[in-house]
């Protein structure tokens, strides 16, 4: 008897010492993040997919994922936030600029890591990009827009002037369209601009750069990347090099691009999201840069537009496409 009251006793040690044990751990309850994505397009999904498998590298952390997209629609966006506040989520995860803003007016005190932002500042959505204010921080999608411009000289060392068609509503050219003028300057090149707002638009303001440019150049413009067959079908015909900033574009018919891996730039925002998650402060949280420089190449494209890519330009690409991804806008 005596030895079964001393196991007994000792278990009773032993499940204290667990229970007092688990009562001071911090809690780790699963906490849902909302991923709003404002349209179906290639870094999208590269973003989204780097948040997944950067979150599921995060061995400590207890979260879940929801993903929402817009599908091209901006009266959507309110109605997604709404959603994801119903249904409780604690860390919301907008891509794009124009998402970012939105949630960052909805929701409230709950934290927010924006995603593929190229000027934050400029967006209005933080002040300071090294102590973030408030709940809100994130990563910045700048890409190395001189390097562009120094890899369209290697391809069309005569080319001196660039047709650009871009929205001015559309907060990322808002953002880099002062930034293209500059180095498009700085590079010996001249920008023969149209403003347009909306994708029918692009249709009649393609046709009035014929003779006026030696080739076309595309950013990270959404109203301009959602009309880009229309682009590529219009340089192909016309035998005008289409180049472009980012390097979903080039899968889709753009020549070239030293664009950014949004994948990484997902890997970066999944960082974010568990630093906050195991109760880091915002305000330590500084605004990520991530470094593009991949080097993207459409052979099949450069060759419907007339154009020999150079041996050294073509061994140096880090991917290279045999065929366009949506000829015909499909």
């Amino acid at each position: 008897m005596k030895t079964k009251r001393i196991i007994i006793g000792l278990l009773l040690i032993i499940l204290m010492v667990g229970v007092i044990y688990m009562l001071n751990q911090p809690n780790r309850g699963v906490v849902q993040v909302g991923v709003l994505e404002p349209m179906a397009h290639p870094a999208i999904s590269d973003v989204t997919q780097g948040i997944r498998d950067g979150l599921d590298a995060e061995s400590d952390i207890n979260l879940s994922i929801v993903v929402k997209n817009a599908n091209a629609d901006s009266t959507v966006i309110p109605q997604i936030i709404a959603q994801f506040k119903d249904a409780g989520v604690g860390i919301f995860v907008p891509i794009f600029t124009g998402t970012s803003q939105a949630t960052k007016n909805s929701v409230g005190h709950k934290p927010i890591v924006f995603v593929a932002v190229t000027d934050p500042v400029a967006a209005g959505l933080v002040n300071d990009t090294k102590s973030p204010e408030g709940n809100i921080t994130g990563v910045s999608d700048l890409w190395p827009i001189g390097a562009q411009f120094d890899l369209i000289h290697q391809i069309l060392p005569e080319a001196s002037r660039i047709g650009i068609v871009f929205d001015p509503n559309d907060p990322s050219s808002a953002a880099t369209m002062p930034l293209i003028r500059e180095y498009a300057s700085a590079k010996g090149f001249a920008l023969v601009e149209r403003p347009v707002h909306s994708a029918i638009e692009i249709a009649s303001a393609l046709p009035v750069l014929m003779g006026q440019v030696d080739l076309l150049f595309t950013a990270n413009d959404v109203t301009v990347t959602k009309a880009l067959p229309a682009l590529v079908a219009f340089a192909i015909e016309n035998k005008i090099p289409l180049f472009a900033g980012d390097y979903s574009s080039v899968q889709r018919g753009a020549i070239a691009a030293i664009g950014q891996n949004y994948y990484n730039v997902g890997r970066e925002a999944a960082e974010l999201i568990a630093a906050i998650h195991r109760g880091d402060p915002i305000s330590s949280l500084p605004i990520r840069y991530t470094k593009g420089g991949d080097l993207h190449l459409n052979v099949a494209a450069a060759e419907r537009m007339g154009v020999a890519i150079p041996e050294g330009v073509r061994s140096s690409a880090q991917h290279v496409y045999n065929e366009i991804s949506e000829e015909g806008g499909q």
